[in-house]
């Protein structure tokens, strides 16, 4: 794998050491202008004196931290389809996302190895032929292993934002998705674009976390590749300045959701997260060459021509708790101000996608 932001899905990468210490706190605040990130070496892809919208600021304000914690560390569990936990994650997204005002449905889909289900949640917005914005995460997980960051951890971001989201206003409608059998190649996000494409109610935009909660500020914690410097220079270049420290928070997306990637490194910034946008082409994103970077469920929509980014914290590439290589994916391991501060700019970036025309 040769993505800076490649979702946690290849065991081919060597993973360092981790160390225990845990990045700063910061408080989302409204900046006057979007200035790169200090902490971040690479120029986030914020256009300058770009201000926060107060409905983003609001909706951010009303998030809790406690609750996130606690789906957190419930949903840490191994979560295949023989576990237990695996129903009862379900029937966690679908009861929250109908807390949160959300019109549910369970959606069941065929592949070899038995039957899938996704919970996808609907609310209309205040321009219904607007297309909604889409936000994601799978909630499966491999056999023999708890996978708190891969991908407990998007779960329960997705469980806190949607729970905020649902009663905001906003022009475009929201829609928010736990998708099952990412693991066994993208099937729950795959089953639900291509429902969505027969019904022609595809998104505007498609905003995916996957493995948000893993960060390691030690000097040479974040391995890259070989051959990564050939696509992305500037990124690496940005990495290595940095002492390949393994504590940003990694986008992934392709040109035309650079929206997305700009609301989301606006408010990182306010957060004192820093991050590490990587744009790919259009021309680019479905060619073989690319393969590597189609790796989570954003790649799923990128094939129905929809507008997506991944938002991932390049696990397999910092951490031995990857699929639990040779030490565990559990809730003692993660880094939970880094978490929580990933899952605040998603609610707000997802906030100022939905206002906006």
């Amino acid at each position: 794998m040769f993505s800076l932001a490649a979702a946690a899905c290849s065991k081919d990468a060597p993973a360092p050491e981790r160390d225990e210490a845990a990045a700063p706190s910061g408080e989302l605040a409204a900046p006057s202008g979007a200035t790169p990130n200090e902490d971040a070496a690479v120029e986030p892809a914020a256009p300058p004196h770009r201000q926060s919208d107060p409905a983003a600021l609001a909706v951010v304000e009303a998030m809790e931290r406690a609750r996130f914690e606690a789906d957190l560390k419930s949903i840490a569990r191994e979560r295949n389809r023989d576990r237990e936990a695996w129903q009862e994650v379900q029937e966690l997204c679908a009861t929250r996302f109908a807390e949160a005002g959300f019109r549910v449905e369970r959606q069941p889909f065929a592949w070899s190895g038995g039957e899938g289900i996704n919970v996808v949640g609907f609310r209309p917005g205040q321009e219904p032929e607007a297309a909604p914005i889409l936000i994601g995460a799978h909630y499966d997980h491999i056999d023999g292993c708890a996978g708190a960051d891969d991908n407990a951890s998007g779960t329960a971001a997705l469980l806190e934002v949607a729970r905020v989201l649902g009663p905001a206003e906003t022009r475009r409608g929201i829609m928010v998705a736990c998708w099952d059998e990412e693991e066994e190649g993208l099937l729950g996000s795959k089953a639900h674009a291509e429902a969505l494409a027969a019904s022609g109610r595809l998104p505007a935009m498609a905003l995916v976390m996957d493995a948000i909660a893993f960060a390691d500020p030690t000097p040479h914690s974040q391995s890259l590749p070989p051959g990564v410097d050939l696509l992305f220079a500037r990124e690496v270049a940005a990495v290595a300045a940095r002492d390949f420290r393994g504590d940003f928070i990694g986008l992934l997306y392709d040109a035309p959701a650079r929206e997305a990637g700009r609301w989301f490194a606006h408010y990182a910034e306010s957060l004192e997260l820093p991050v590490m946008p990587v744009e790919l082409p259009s021309e680019v994103r479905l060619i073989p060459a690319t393969a590597e970077l189609r790796r989570s469920d954003h790649a799923s929509f990128w094939r129905h021509e929809v507008p997506a980014m991944l938002v991932n914290d390049t696990a397999n590439f910092r951490t031995r708790t990857y699929h639990c290589w040779d030490a565990p994916d559990a809730f003692e391991t993660l880094d939970l101000d880094f978490a929580w501060r990933v899952t605040r700019a998603m609610a707000a970036s997802a906030t100022s996608l939905a206002l906006a025309p």
